[in-house]
C-alpha cells in the first residue's frame, strides 16, 4: 500500500489526500448548519459526521504519533545508543536493534494512519470486509502499542546504571521480538488492503485465499 505523507491535518486536507470528492465531506458538514425539517435527515447527518470524526481523530492521532516517533528515532540515533553503550558496556554496533525498533514504529504509524482513511471509505454494506478489516487493524495496532511502549518506556530503565547487563539481554530479546511480531502483523494488514480484503466475501465468508494468522503475526497457509 503506497501512501504519501500529508502536511495538512485538517479535515479538508484529509479528504483531499485520500483522493475523494471534497464535495461529499463539504455537503455533510454544511448539512449540520442548515435547519433540516425531517428528524430522519438530521439523525443521518449526525451519524455521518460522528463516523467521520471517529476515523479522522484516529488518523490525526497516528499522524502526530508518527511525527513524535521520528523525533524519538533521531534521539535514539544521536543520544540513546551512545548512552546505552557506555552504561551497558555494549558496542554500538550491537545496539542496532533499538534503531530497528524505532524505524518499525515510524513506518507502522504511517500505515496505521492511512488504514483509518481506508476504513472510513469502506462501505458499511460490506459487513464481512468491515469485520475482517477491523480484526486485522486491531491486531496490528495492539502489536504496535506494545512495541512503542517497550521502546519508549522500558528502554529508559537501561540508560542508568541500575540495571545489570543480564537484564539488558532480556530486554534486547523482548524488543527485537516485538519488532518482528509487529512487522508481521502490519505486513498482513498491508497485503489485505492491497488486495481489497479479497480474503472474505461481503457476508463474512472466507474465500479459498484465506490463511490463518499465528500469535507472532506470521501466516500459516490453510
Amino acid at each position: 500500500m503506497t501512501c504519501t505523507a500529508p502536511v495538512d491535518t485538517s479535515s479538508v486536507g484529509f479528504a483531499v489526500e485520500t483522493g475523494v470528492n471534497i464535495a461529499r465531506i463539504t455537503d455533510a458538514i454544511s448539512s449540520t448548519r442548515r435547519v433540516v425539517p425531517k428528524t430522519r435527515s438530521r439523525l443521518k447527518a449526525k451519524k455521518h459526521l460522528e463516523r467521520y470524526a471517529h476515523y479522522y481523530e484516529r488518523w490525526d492521532s497516528n499522524d502526530k504519533s508518527r511525527k513524535r516517533a521520528l523525533v524519538d528515532l533521531h534521539t535514539a540515533k544521536t543520544v540513546h545508543i551512545e548512552l546505552l553503550a557506555n552504561v551497558q558496556g555494549e558496542a554500538q554496533a550491537q545496539l542496532k536493534f533499538v534503531i530497528e525498533a524505532w524505524d518499525q514504529i515510524v513506518e507502522c504509524r504511517r500505515v496505521l494512519k492511512w488504514s483509518y482513511a481506508y476504513g472510513y471509505y469502506l462501505s458499511l454494506n460490506q459487513s464481512g470486509k468491515m469485520e475482517f478489516f477491523g480484526h486485522l487493524q486491531g491486531q496490528a495496532e495492539s502489536a504496535l502499542e506494545r512495541l512503542h511502549h517497550c521502546a519508549e518506556k522500558e528502554m529508559s530503565e537501561y540508560m542508568s546504571g541500575d540495571c545489570r547487563s543480564e537484564d539488558f539481554k532480556g530486554f534486547r530479546s523482548k524488543l527485537a521480538g516485538l519488532t518482528l511480531v509487529t512487522r508481521n502483523y502490519f505486513e498482513n494488514l498491508v497485503t489485505a488492503l492491497e488486495n481489497d480484503l479479497s480474503e472474505v466475501e461481503n457476508d463474512g465468508t472466507k474465500t479459498g485465499k484465506s490463511s490463518e494468522v499465528e500469535s507472532d503475526g506470521s501466516k500459516e497457509k490453510a
